[in-house]
């Protein structure tokens, strides 16, 4: 697999996990925005272009489990 096609992101609830993928890997992470108001509201933008590359989104479901399963669907 040519690993200059892949892109790895995290979502809040996996950092670490991810930043661990991509040093096995030896790929940087990809670059991401994740925003949390107090309202509750959650904003997220990539900040790389993914057009014709293979996109991995690493993203836990556990406690809190709604706000990382919301934000796991607005990466989607």
């Amino acid at each position: 697999m040519n690993y200059d096609e892949m892109l790895v992101f995290s979502g809040s609830g996996s950092r670490k996990l991810t930043a661990r993928i991509c040093d096995y890997l030896h790929i940087p992470q990809g670059q991401n925005e994740t925003l949390h108001f107090s309202d509750g509201n959650t904003f997220v933008r990539i900040l790389e272009n993914v057009r014709g590359r293979r996109v991995y989104l690493v993203q836990s479901t556990v406690f809190p489990t709604n706000d990382n399963f919301m934000e796991l669907l607005f990466w989607i």
